[in-house]
C-alpha cells in the first residue's frame, strides 16, 4: 500500500512534467516547475503520510552554534581572492568518512585525486553540515555557506510574507492544485510558500553563482547530489559555457524523481550534461528516466582501494537502518531475530537516529541480544566488505555492499520500490532459505 503511494506521488510529479514539457527548458514556467520538482515529491510522501521526515536530522543546539562558528569563520575565506581559469570545481557532499587520517567524501575524493594527477588545477565548494565532522585532506577548498545561508534566509522571509504572486508563479500553483487535488486553505498555502521560496532561491543562486564562477572561470563543474537545490549554480555554470557534470552519490532509479522525468526532450538545461554512474551495466535502465548523458566510471574509494581487497567475508550480517522508516525495520528483524541466532549481527544507525535510538522499542530490545550490535559511527565499508549479507531497504549502502561483494537483502516496505531494479533478494524469500 505504501509503495503505491510513492508510485502515485511519482506518476503525478511525470504528469506535471508534461505539463510543462514545452517550457521546461525555456525561461518561465517550466523552468520553476524544475525547480520544485523534489520539493514537492517530499511534500505530497509527508502529506500522504508515508515518511514523516524524507531526511530526518537530528540537530543539537552544541552542534547548531559549531556551524554557525564555521560558518562565520569561513565567510572570511569567501571573500578573499581566489584561483582563476581553472580546469574543474566540484562541488562535494557534505558527508564525511574517516580514511587513512583524512576526514574525505568517499563520492568524490578519489575523482578529485585523478584530476589533479592529470595535471588539472582544481577547486572543492565545500559546506559545512551540522551534524558532520569537517573535511580534513589534501584538497584546497572553498567553503559557499555564506551565500547559501544567506540565499536561504532571504527567501524563507519573503516566501512568509504575503506579497505578490507573479503570473508565472500562478500558472504552476493552478497546475499543482489540480494534478495535487489540493482543497484545503492549510495545503493550498503551504504550496504556495514552497512556490514562492523556492523560484526566489533559484533566482538568487543563478546571480551568485554566476558572478562566483565568471569569477573563478572553469571549464567544467562536478556536483555529487545535483538534484536538491543546485539548480541555479548549473543554470548559471551553462549560461557561462561551463560543462556540468554529476557523480553519482547514492541511489539512482525510476522512483527516484530527482533522476526520472517524463519529457521527450533529450537535452533539459536546468540538468547536468552528464551523469557520472559507477556501474556499466546500470546505464541501459538509466538512460531510460534521465534525459541527459550517462558515462561509467568507478567509486574509487569502494572499487580497486586495497584496504578493502585484503578483508574477507565472515559470518556476519549488517543491517542498515534508515531514519524515515527506523521502527518499521526494526519492527521487521525483531519478529525475525531466531533466523540471526548464528549470525553476528551489526545493526548500523542512521546518523539521525544517534541521539535518540533508545527511544526506539524495537532497537532498545534487540540491543539487548547477545549477537547484535548497535552501531553508531564506524567504518561502514569495512564493515560491508565483511558481511556476508547486508539488509535494508533504499539506503546508498545497499548499492555500496553490493560493489563490494555482500549479498544485499531487501525489507518489503516503503521505498523498496527504488532499488526493483538492482536484482537484489527479497527478505521473504532469504527468510525462507534459512528455514529449510
Amino acid at each position: 500500500m505504501e509503495n503505491k503511494k510513492i508510485i502515485d506521488s511519482c506518476q503525478k510529479i511525470w504528469a506535471i512534467d508534461e505539463i510543462f514539457e514545452n517550457t521546461i527548458n525555456t525561461e518561465e514556467p517550466g523552468i520553476l516547475w524544475a525547480s520544485i520538482r523534489m520539493k514537492i515529491f517530499y511534500y505530497e510522501t509527508k502529506r500522504k503520510e508515508i515518511y514523516s521526515n524524507p531526511h530526518p536530522i537530528n540537530i543539537t543546539k552544541r552542534n547548531f552554534l559549531r556551524y554557525l562558528k564555521k560558518s562565520f569563520v569561513n565567510s572570511f575565506k569567501f571573500l578573499t581572492p581566489q584561483p582563476s581559469n581553472l580546469d574543474s570545481i566540484i562541488v562535494e557532499h557534505y558527508r564525511t568518512t574517516t580514511f587513512e587520517n583524512k576526514m574525505i567524501d568517499t563520492t568524490s575524493y578519489y575523482f578529485c585525486k585523478n584530476l589533479i594527477k592529470k595535471n588539472q588545477k582544481i577547486l572543492i565548494f565545500g559546506r559545512h553540515h551540522i551534524n558532520e565532522k569537517e573535511k580534513k585532506d589534501d584538497l584546497d577548498r572553498l567553503y559557499i555557506d555564506t551565500p547559501e545561508i544567506l540565499k536561504n534566509i532571504f527567501a524563507k522571509t519573503i516566501s512568509n510574507i504575503p506579497l505578490y504572486f507573479s503570473p508565472t508563479e500562478r500558472i504552476v500553483f493552478e497546475k499543482l492544485s489540480s494534478v495535487l487535488e489540493l482543497k484545503n486553505a492549510k495545503e493550498l498555502l503551504e504550496v504556495k510558500k514552497i512556490i514562492k521560496e523556492n523560484h526566489i532561491k533559484t533566482k538568487i543562486s543563478f546571480i551568485i553563482y554566476k558572478t562566483i564562477l565568471k569569477r573563478i572561470n572553469p571549464k567544467t563543474l562536478y556536483l555529487v547530489d545535483a538534484y536538491s537545490s543546485k539548480m541555479g549554480m548549473i543554470m548559471a555554470a551553462k549560461s557561462l559555457g561551463i560543462n556540468v557534470k554529476e557523480l553519482q552519490h547514492g541511489i539512482i532509479s525510476k522512483y527516484h524523481v530527482g533522476y526520472s522525468y517524463n519529457v521527450k526532450n533529450r537535452d533539459l538545461k536546468h540538468l547536468p550534461d552528464e551523469l557520472i554512474v559507477w556501474k556499466e551495466r546500470w546505464i541501459n535502465k538509466i538512460s531510460q528516466y534521465w534525459p541527459n548523458r550517462i558515462r561509467y566510471y568507478p567509486n574509487e574509494y569502494i572499487e580497486g582501494n586495497a584496504k578493502f581487497e585484503v578483508l574477507q567475508k565472515n559470518n556476519r550480517i549488517t543491517i542498515i537502518s534508515q531514519g524515515a522508516i527506523s521502527k518499521l525495520i526494526a519492527k521487521k528483524i525483531l519478529e525475525n531475530s531466531k533466523i540471526f541466532s548464528n549470525f553476528d549481527v551489526i545493526y548500523k544507525l542512521h546518523p539521525s537516529e544517534y541521539s535518540s535510538w533508545k527511544e526506539n522499542e524495537y532497537i532498545l530490545k534487540l540491543s539487548k541480544f547477545e549477537n547484535f550490535n548497535i552501531t553508531t559511527n564506524c567504518d561502514l565499508h569495512h564493515i560491508l566488505k565483511e558481511s556476508i549479507a547486508v539488509i535494508g531497504c533504499f539506503s546508498t549502502a545497499l548499492i555500496e555492499a553490493d560493489i563490494l561483494g555482500s549479498r544485499v537483502i531487501i525489507i518489503n516496505s516503503p521505498g523498496d520500490c527504488y532499488v526493483q531494479e538492482y536484482d537484489f533478494t527479497n527478505f521473504d524469500d532469504w527468510k525462507k532459505e534459512y528455514e529449510r
